[in-house]
């Protein structure tokens, strides 16, 4: 089932990154799509991105996003901030 708002979208990637779920976070993603995973890093199209992907969370991290305005309704939000902790 897709995400219908800005936050369930950022929940569902906060869950398969803490699950190191790899299929299920690219299956967040079109087709089509471009990840900048990193800054000059770009991926796009899914098998791009399942490599970034795999890489990030390889390291097995937990994902905290923060969301702030504008939310209700509009199509954009943006991340206050992101955290990654590795787990060792």
């Amino acid at each position: 089932m897709p995400a219908r708002t800005p936050e369930e979208l950022l929940q569902r990637i906060a869950e398969t990154f803490s699950a190191h779920d790899v299929e299920g976070a690219v299956a967040l993603y079109e087709p089509n799509a471009t990840l900048v995973h990193q800054p000059g890093q770009v991926a796009t199209e899914t098998e791009a991105i399942r490599e970034a992907l795999g890489g990030l969370l390889g390291m097995r991290p937990t994902a905290v996003f923060i969301v702030i305005g504008p939310v209700g309704g509009c199509e954009t939000s943006m991340i206050r901030s992101h955290t990654f902790h590795e787990q060792l």
